[in-house]
């Protein structure tokens, strides 16, 4: 899902915050590791259970009244859809019309379109040979890589019986959070 998350965040961000706001998703899954750590410290483990699925409910909830991604819309051809959605985003007062331009404009760009709403001429593979892209995907999946085999998710995962195991000084839960925090430090 936050992969997922992170695609929509991007798509629906304008180009001026994308690069800052883009990264607040990171930001709120390790608050939400935090804060399971944090309530089962305090709760028993079926209470805050119940919590986050009540949390996960009331997103599920919440997805049906935000709009489509504009550049999905405008892939798609939806254009009128994809101005009302990007007014909904942007706000009344807001002026879209760069921006519907700006997507109408990328959308051209990159794909030749055989039909409106069809799929785009160009392939993955040709986008993959570009430098632009294959540079930072391979970065990126170098990052992931190392960071799946460093073991930060086992440390996180199995925190509470390690510390159990060590010892009995502080709160078991409490250790952990400490350590969670420092796994995560920007």
């Amino acid at each position: 899902m936050p992969s997922v998350c992170q695609v929509y965040l991007t798509e629906m961000l304008d180009v001026k915050r994308r690069d800052t706001l883009g990264t607040i998703l990171a930001v709120f899954i390790s608050i939400g590791i935090t804060l399971v750590y944090s309530f089962g410290a305090i709760f028993h483990w079926q209470i805050v259970s119940w919590i986050f699925i009540g949390l996960a409910f009331a997103m599920i909830v919440g997805l049906a009244y935000i709009p489509e991604s504009p550049h999905w819309l405008v892939q798609k051809g939806y254009r009128d859809e994809a101005v009302q959605a990007l007014q909904w985003l942007r706000g009344p007062d807001f002026d879209i019309t760069e921006e519907m331009n700006d997507l109408e404009t990328a959308l051209k760009t990159n794909c030749e379109k055989t039909e409106v709403g069809q799929n785009s001429t160009c392939s993955m593979i040709a986008e993959l040979r570009k430098p632009e892209v294959y540079k930072p995907l391979t970065i990126l999946i170098s990052l992931w890589t190392f960071q799946q085999f460093s073991g930060n998710y086992a440390v996180i995962f199995y925190a509470v019986d390690v510390f159990k195991g060590i010892t009995h000084v502080m709160h078991d839960m409490m250790e952990v959070i400490a350590v969670k925090q420092i796994i995560y430090l920007p």
